[in-house]
């Protein structure tokens, strides 16, 4: 899936998406834009809303029950603050830039496109 990767989190490794909707209310939440976060995050300037929150939204985004993301964010948040800002980094940078594995966008022909000449009908 497109911007998700995993990480090690609390009890193993996990999945991470943020998603469109996800950022969204990550922004809310913090009152910054995603950029501003991630600025925040790689400067060791981050609040620990930010940081917990780009997990929570994270994982919520990668699939899992927001109940269940919520219950491993208040069993293992307070691990350590380094290795929240090494995921919430990772899980920004995949929202905002991209990682190696995602496919590149789907082109969709427009509509000057020709046929292509070695298709059949």
């Amino acid at each position: 899936m497109q911007g998700e990767i995993e990480a090690l989190f609390g009890d193993g490794p996990h999945k991470f998406r943020l998603t469109i909707g996800g950022a969204e209310e990550l922004e809310e939440r913090c009152k910054a834009g995603v950029p501003v976060i991630l600025r925040a995050v790689a400067r060791d300037e981050a609040t620990s809303t930010m940081l917990r929150e780009t997990l929570r939204l994270g994982l919520v985004g990668a699939g899992m029950a927001p109940e269940k993301a919520l219950l491993l964010m208040a069993r293992y948040a307070e691990t350590g603050v380094g290795r929240l800002r090494d995921v919430a980094f990772t899980i920004l940078a995949a929202f905002w830039l991209g990682v190696e594995d995602d496919p590149p966008p789907k082109s969709e022909p427009g509509p000057d496109a020709s046929p292509d000449p070695g298709a059949t009908a």
